[in-house]
């Protein structure tokens, strides 16, 4: 009989370890996915409005965050913000700054054309 309570005891302290494993990994998910539902990640590529070629290391960046990045090789960049109502703006040294509102609560994607422009120095030379 000892040994039939000693199972028994045995099982139900596996038992209850199981379901606090179980219980916990169902809190942790249930958590984790209202962090990244409220998430509004915005993706695209960055060209050069003239030549069409992307531009490399261009910044985009979100307004009134520490949030931004710089486009890679291809000109791709993703970033994420949880705000529901943002301005994303995009510059790069010899382009024209471009700022755009957006609101959304989903995955954008937003591919924006830099406009090349011209910078006077100050002997009167200009570098484009």
């Amino acid at each position: 009989m000892r040994f039939h309570k000693a199972v028994r005891k045995l099982r139900e302290c596996t038992f209850v370890r199981a379901m606090i494993k179980h219980l916990s990994l169902i809190l942790f998910s249930i958590l984790f996915s209202g962090i990244t539902l409220g998430q509004t990640t915005i993706s695209g590529r960055v060209r050069d409005a003239l030549s069409g070629e992307y531009i490399l290391g261009a910044n985009v960046i979100i307004e009134g965050e520490l949030t931004g990045i710089s486009t890679n090789l291809y000109g791709f960049y993703s970033v994420s913000t949880a705000s529901k109502e943002f301005t994303l703006t995009i510059s790069f040294i010899g382009y024209k700054r471009q700022s755009v509102e957006l609101i959304s609560t989903g995955s954008i994607e937003l591919n924006i054309e830099l406009e090349p422009t011209t910078i006077e120095i100050g002997s009167g030379a200009e570098v484009i």
